[in-house]
């Protein structure tokens, strides 16, 4: 399965509590509602 990233990690981190900058941290799979969209996208479909 594709794998992501977290969103609102780039920028504008100063006002971001730790624990919810901790929470974005790494990946996760895609949910499997968007999995066809995604690997469409990806053209792997």
């Amino acid at each position: 399965s594709a794998k992501k990233r977290s969103a609102n990690r780039n920028h504008i981190l100063t006002k971001k509590a730790q624990k919810r900058k901790r929470d974005l941290r790494g990946t996760s799979a895609v949910k499997a509602c968007d999995a066809n969209n995604v690997a469409r996208m990806l053209c792997q479909k």
